[in-house]
């Protein structure tokens, strides 16, 4: 009897053991994890002192980064616009303007995610998670995220950024499904696998083009906030 009880407290033991160290393993897999990411987003791996000097930390990045979201926003919508004045009811024309779009839209969403990383990597996510979901902290740590979810996860985070905290974007209904196709449109243009991927038929385009507008004024409104935020920074 008491052989077994010294086997079962034994493998007991081990289990604990074993769990305790892939808990530590794990940890420290993290930190690492966390040291690298505010590596690459601070520039050096920054111990924050106190909330002032994170403070001081925000006010030298942020805006820096918000500066660069502006200067990519008006390259490419002057972009937009020079083939918006062109004649698009050739295919060619289409293809051209629905890579650009769903660029654009990337490039404000990264934006957005820098804007959220250098908070993360700043103030950390126990001071984030009252105001982000699990995905959005995901996204804003640069986790892995198909484009359609990428999109509108983070264009959540940038409203709410610019709005208080509280996301005003409503990612449902047609307007949204319509969104999808363009999505999944600019990959087939960038990826064709067969004839019919390059293809944009007239029904076909009224529809891109709806879910083109929907995504441009989902994105547009926190990006015009972050213009006026820079310029009131600067006065």
């Amino acid at each position: 009897m008491l052989i077994i009880i010294g086997i079962l407290l034994g493998a007991f033991i081990s289990i604990r053991l074993v769990k305790a160290r892939k808990e530590k393993s794990l940890k420290n897999k993290e930190e690492r994890e966390l040291k690298k990411f505010r590596l690459e987003t601070l520039g050096e791996d920054i111990e924050i002192e106190s909330q002032e000097h994170a403070e001081r930390i925000a006010n030298r990045l942020l805006p820096e980064a918000v500066k660069t979201a502006i200067d990519l926003d008006a390259i490419l919508c002057a972009d937009i616009n020079a083939l918006l004045d062109e004649e698009n009811n050739s295919e060619i024309g289409r293809r051209r303007l629905i890579r650009e779009i769903v660029s654009y839209v990337e490039a404000i969403c990264n934006s957005y995610q820098k804007i959220g990383a250098i908070a993360y990597a700043i103030y950390g996510e126990d001071q984030l998670k009252p105001h982000y979901s699990q995905k959005q902290l995901k996204a804003i740590r640069g986790k892995k995220l198909s484009t359609s979810e990428r999109i509108k996860t983070l264009t959540a985070v940038g409203h709410k950024v610019f709005f208080n905290g509280e996301s005003n974007s409503n990612f449902n209904g047609e307007g949204w499904d319509k969104a999808l196709k363009l999505i999944s449109k600019r990959h087939e243009l960038t990826h064709p696998s067969k004839s019919e991927h390059l293809r944009i038929d007239e029904n076909e385009w009224q529809d891109l083009l709806e879910g083109a507008r929907y995504l441009m004024s989902e994105s547009y409104e926190p990006n015009r906030l972050m213009t006026e935020k820079l310029v009131s920074e600067k006065e």
